[in-house]
């Protein structure tokens, strides 16, 4: 009896399609040393699988679980000595705003210019973050809420291969434990004491109502006991592994739950939103740079509109200072979210005034 991959994959649920699909695109991946192969792999393999019109879906509950420990590993990276950079942390913080409101007017105008996209679907799909925030806001105000969904859902996507293979090419790629094959399971104390971070962390970021809950939380719960030295314990590779297989998985499912006509439609549109935004990106990290003393590598990193935990991912990858790429992450996504409606009202007040 032979084990039929296809013929499993026809038997089994959502669930279990988006798993074997993520697998194998996860393994050839890694068979031809991708970056960051879980991940990647997984996304591109499931996505794929989900455009032959087959279902794959991923529980919610066990992608926010898998979620919550890179929380823990993204906090463990944090040390004494991040806190001793922190004049170039503040600075930081202003060029991240600065880069959100001049993003999201260049990557807007140009919508405008080139597609047939309304003003507001192009105004809340030109800002560089908030998946479902993004979303959500836009619909609230008259945009069209399908478009929303494919624009920033596959720029999400985009962002993260696009930044994955350049990083790839342009400063190498070398196995490391994140994704050996040799890897050594940890000990039953550091699962418990990643289980106990995680828990705490998604319980404090649920009591202080923080948005990004299950990474935020357990990142920040990490990097406390880390950085007071109550603990030096991180998740092993092949929790890694399986934790960036199933967050890989449920990226490339978001495809197969987007109506199929949106898709067509909106999926070119979304692809000059990537080209723009990487553009900008490039340039405005390339200024900065002679600014901050910071490799370019990592700067790029703390301003690409891919994701935390994705951006964070590859930040371990290359050894970069994943706490400096993960406080930046963080700190755009709430400058994105907290802007974003009142640059629209801005936008809105000025069409208006101009009008008349």
């Amino acid at each position: 009896m032979t084990f039929d991959i296809a013929r499993l994959a026809r038997r089994g649920g959502p669930f279990v399609n988006a798993l074997l699909a993520g697998l194998v695109g996860a393994v050839v991946a890694h068979l031809i040393n991708a970056p960051m192969p879980w991940l990647i792999g997984a996304m591109a393999g499931t996505a794929a699988f989900s455009l032959t019109g087959r279902k794959v879906a991923v529980y919610q509950p066990l992608r926010m679980g898998m979620v919550a420990v890179l929380g823990v590993l993204l906090g463990s990276s944090f040390t004494p000595e991040f806190y001793q950079g922190l004049v170039d942390n503040l600075i930081i913080l202003v060029l991240l705003l600065i880069y959100t409101l001049l993003a999201t007017g260049f990557v807007f105008t140009m919508l405008t210019k080139t597609t047939k996209v309304d003003r507001v679907t192009a105004f809340f799909s030109a800002v560089p973050g908030g998946v479902n925030e993004m979303t959500i806001m836009g619909a609230e105000r008259g945009g069209h809420e399908a478009s929303l969904a494919v624009h920033h859902s596959l720029r999400l996507i985009l962002v993260i291969f696009t930044v994955s293979m350049v990083f790839a090419i342009a400063y190498g790629y070398s196995r490391t434990p994140l994704d050996s094959t040799a890897a050594k399971l940890g000990s039953l104390a550091d699962y418990a004491w990643i289980l106990g971070l995680a828990i705490v962390g998604v319980a404090l970021a649920k009591a202080l109502r923080l948005p990004a809950t299950f990474v935020l939380g357990p990142m920040i719960i990490s990097a406390i006991a880390h950085v007071a030295g109550f603990t030096d314990v991180k998740p092993d590779a092949v929790t890694i592994s399986i934790a960036q297989l199933i967050c890989g998985a449920a990226l490339g499912s978001r495809l197969a739950t987007l109506p199929r006509q949106a898709l067509a439609m909106a999926a070119f549109d979304a692809v000059k939103i990537a080209i723009y935004l990487l553009t900008f990106t490039l340039a405005f990290v390339w200024a900065a740079s002679h600014l901050i003393d910071r490799p370019f590598p990592e700067l790029l990193l703390a301003f690409a509109p891919g994701g935390l935990v994705e951006m964070g991912l590859i930040a371990l990858s290359l050894g970069a200072d994943t706490a400096f790429v993960s406080v930046s992450q963080v700190t755009r996504f709430f400058i994105v979210v907290t802007v974003a409606l009142p640059m629209f009202k801005v936008y809105e007040m000025l069409r208006a005034r101009g009008e008349k």
